[in-house]
């Protein structure tokens, strides 16, 4: 779903093409060539992993001050 969202948002930004005197709208590839970042999922996950990886070590460092 966040896709398509992400998706419908870079058509209304980028707008339609003009090709030989007929609109169309661009396909995701163009979409993503264009806008040229990755997109929201990508950017979603890439956040969850930072949180889980300090998460963990952050549990690591209570137990070992915790022993102290």
């Amino acid at each position: 779903m966040l896709r398509i969202f992400e998706r419908r948002i870079l058509n209304m930004v980028f707008g339609a093409v003009n090709y030989n005197g007929k609109r169309r709208t661009r396909c995701h590839s163009e979409l993503y060539t264009i806008h040229n970042e990755p997109d929201v999922v990508k950017l979603a996950k890439i956040g969850i992993l930072k949180w889980v990886g300090h998460s963990l070590k952050s549990k690591d460092r209570i137990l070992v001050e915790r022993s102290l």
